[in-house]
């Protein structure tokens, strides 16, 4: 049993799940920026409203600077016990879904402006 639960929690699952994160972050950029250019959609994360104004700065915020911060994490994570892999797991498997909705929320206004 415990080499189960180390198997589905692994640094490479864990790995795996934090680039999918940072794909999703990604996606999520280029879906906002394109649909704000639209003008009929306006940015709902008061972080992120004053930085979408300006697109340089929105791909530094939102792909450079995570981009640097998940290779750190990468390096980081072979150094974690499993308990520390397993509660990371839990967080980004959250994360995860949290991101998931936002880029179908974003295709679900795409398909509805662009198409309809």
């Amino acid at each position: 049993m415990i080499e189960v639960i180390q198997k589905m929690f692994s640094a490479r699952i864990l790995k795996g799940k934090i680039v999918f994160l940072y794909l999703l972050n990604v996606f999520d950029i280029i879906f906002t920026l394109m649909l704000l250019e639209t003008s009929h959609f306006k940015e709902i994360n008061i972080l992120m409203q004053s930085i979408v104004t300006n697109n340089i700065l929105s791909i530094f915020i939102k792909i450079i600077l995570p981009a640097v911060i998940m290779l750190y994490i990468l390096y980081l994570i072979e150094q974690c016990n499993i308990k520390k892999l397993i509660f990371c797991n839990i967080v980004i498997s959250i994360a995860i879904i949290f991101y998931i909705l936002v880029n179908l929320n974003h295709i679900y206004l795409s398909l509805n402006y662009f198409f309809i």
